[in-house]
């Protein structure tokens, strides 16, 4: 058996040979300074996330692990978290009795123990030394594995670890140069024109910093993740120009990562916000494809850096949608392998524990248990934000019947049952929702007070009633004076689609006293389409269309009804059935044109159903047009419906 790394939540460490003339190894350590350790000549030394390895250059072989930790953040005292690990090692010792003991040096202080495995199979270590030393406020949680006849090298890492020492001066020095400070704060509009413009390089190398940050451990992952999520934005289009950065730079990890986790986003967007039985299955199709092509580029990536923590959070986020549980906790503890304290990936894994996503009694039970077991893995700013999203979930779901009462426009009934939540507690969500309310049923006053408490607390729940929402109610009451700097700033700052769909319709229209601007009108509708809003993607297709606001485009044109089409927008499936009939810009397409068709017609679009009518006849019709649509108005019988559809010969699936 191979010895379990009992502390691995501190990390394991590293090792020497007795006779081998040493050398001193510098490794920094985040908020500290800079770790020196006199380490065998012939040793070889890797990186792997925080946890230094150390293996022999020829000869057997041994492994050497060391974690540095700041004792402020490392959970418990330290000989009671190196006993708890002797106890885990006993059930597979031969020792009966396995005794904790002091390891002194000139500054540092620790415990270890040793134990011998009972049976330990072909290629795996029979002696296990394992301990914590802690030098001034950072702990270092050790492992040595050896076989018979390498006393020696456990003894040359207790030496180690007792002539250990921080270097203060190069520590202040190395930690001003890399501090997160020295680099720049992500700047979205500048990272994303580099994309545009197609200035790889330089991109490259603006991403890169970060992530060499993070690998040398001076910053930590939720940093190193800032300026992948401010490049990333829901346009479609950017698609190729991701394609041409991975194709200059094929052996970039951050490109191979800022490519997969768009293509995440992409995926999501292509499925829709719908529950999964109220989505197409060319929705589900076309998100599968997508996941499988950003899989691809995460996969390539984990081989590109020896700390890609940052890439199985954007696995689990794929795995929330299409694959399983079991994969989702297998790309956690690979990250948590390279990087123990990591954050990113644990919040998108506890996302995917909330009830909405789990659906397994006891949902939110197993999110608060698993924050929890994370206490002193995380700095204490991330765990209370861990805590706030458990306490999220709980409220989001105590508040469903009032988003429900909501969505169905009965908000008379909703307020009240918000009113005695926010007499219990002051939550974000519930002021939103009423704000949202007091807005349906034209208490303005009102619902700007519910908004701005919202957006005083740092609200930013609630896709229905985001930042744009108090916009949206001073524009009701008249003062597009407010409204309009807080759209601008809602489209711009928030990346808030329906704010830049609003403007565009403003510009468009000249409402409440604005001037008409089409070229205006062009590029926020523009935005909000490349911001994922279906009805903006048809306005920007009739706009290309028609040549508002710009020049004539009409393959463009063509390729906003598709996508507007895709998402369920009637009138832009009519249209977009229209130009594959016809052939205009596209080859013709007869099967998705009717397809299309009878989606808008089952959504009461008469342009729709006349040319179904018109152009679709005798079997054709019945088949693809009456037999489909009845098959779906009793789709609860499907046993004996796909029976009768495989004898029509309209199926092979029974």
């Amino acid at each position: 058996m191979r010895w379990i790394v009992a502390m691995a939540c501190l990390g394991p460490v590293g090792v020497a040979q007795a006779q081998d003339s040493t050398a001193e190894r510098r490794q920094a350590v985040a908020d500290r300074g800079v770790l020196v350790l006199r380490v065998p000549a012939s040793w070889k030394q890797e990186l792997r996330g925080a946890t230094i390895r150390y293996r022999p250059a020829s000869g057997r072989p041994f492994e050497v692990l060391i974690t540095p930790a700041l004792a402020a953040k490392s959970v418990g005292d330290p000989r009671t978290a190196v006993a708890g690990a002797a106890d885990q090692a006993r059930a597979r010792a031969v020792e009966g009795v396995i005794p904790v003991n002091d390891l002194l040096g000139t500054r540092a202080r620790g415990y270890y123990f040793k134990a011998t495995d009972r049976a330990p199979k072909p290629r795996e270590y029979k002696h296990l030394a394992q301990g914590i030393v802690t030098i001034d406020d950072v702990h270092l949680a050790f492992t040595v594995l050896t076989n018979d006849g390498q006393d020696g090298v456990v003894d040359s890492v207790f030496s180690m670890l007792r002539s250990v020492r921080f270097e203060a001066a190069q520590a202040s020095a190395q930690a001003s140069a890399a501090a997160p400070g020295a680099l720049p704060k992500p700047d979205r509009p500048a990272l994303r024109a580099l994309l545009e413009k197609g200035a790889y390089a330089e991109l490259d190398a603006a991403l890169s910093a970060y992530q060499n940050a993070y690998r040398a451990g001076t910053i930590d992952d939720d940093t190193a993740a800032e300026p992948f999520v401010a490049l990333n934005g829901d346009d479609p289009d950017a698609r190729a120009a991701y394609d041409k950065w991975v194709a200059a730079m094929p052996k970039s990890f951050v490109a191979r990562l800022a490519r997969g986790y768009h293509l995440m986003g992409m995926g999501y967007l292509a499925r829709g916000n719908r529950y999964m039985d109220e989505t197409s299955r060319a929705q589900v199709a076309e998100m599968r494809e997508i996941f499988s092509a950003a899989m691809a580029d995460l996969t390539a990536a984990t081989a590109l850096d020896s700390k890609p923590t940052l890439v199985y959070g954007t696995m689990i986020a794929i795995a929330q949608g299409t694959g399983t549980r079991e994969q989702q906790d297998q790309y956690l503890a690979t990250a948590l392998a390279l990087d123990p304290r990591a954050f990113v990936v644990r919040t998108t894994y506890l996302a995917g524990l909330q009830p909405q996503w789990d659906g397994r009694p006891g949902a939110l039970q197993r999110m608060e248990q698993t924050v929890v077991s994370w206490k002193g893995a995380v700095t204490e700013k991330q765990y209370k934000a861990l805590l706030r999203q458990v306490e999220d979930a709980k409220w989001r779901e105590r508040l469903e019947p009032a988003n429900v009462l909501l969505e169905q426009r009965r908000c008379p009934e909703a307020i009240p049952f918000l009113n005695k939540v926010i007499a219990e507690a002051e939550v974000p969500r519930a002021y939103a929702l009423r704000g949202a309310c007091n807005k349906q049923i034209l208490e303005f006053d009102q619902a700007i007070a519910d908004y701005t408490r919202y957006l005083d607390m740092g609200g930013k729940c609630c896709s229905l009633v985001r930042g744009a929402g108090r916009a949206d109610t001073w524009l009701k009451m008249g003062a597009i004076d407010k409204a309009l700097p807080e759209l601008q700033k809602a489209a711009l700052e928030d990346d808030d689609a329906w704010a830049a769909r609003e403007l565009s319709r403003i510009y468009l229209s000249g409402k409440y006293g604005v001037a008409k601007d089409l070229d205006a009108a062009r590029r926020w509708c523009e935005r909000a389409a490349r911001q994922g809003d279906p009805l903006s993607m048809y306005c920007l297709a009739g706009m290309m269309d028609a040549g508002v606001g710009g020049p004539v485009d009409q393959k463009g044109a063509v390729r906003w009804y598709g996508r507007a089409a895709e998402r369920g927008i009637a009138d832009a499936q009519a249209d977009y059935a229209s130009i594959l009939w016809t052939g205009r810009g596209v080859e013709k397409d007869h099967p998705r044109a009717i397809k299309f068709w009878r989606a808008a017609a089952r959504q009461g679009n008469g342009r729709a159903k006349a040319q179904l009518e018109r152009n679709v006849e005798g079997w054709d019709y019945f088949s693809k047009v009456t037999f489909p649509d009845w098959v779906e108005d009793n789709k609860r019988d499907r046993r004996w419906l796909y029976v009768c559809l495989y004898y029509l010969g309209l199926t092979s699936d029974v």
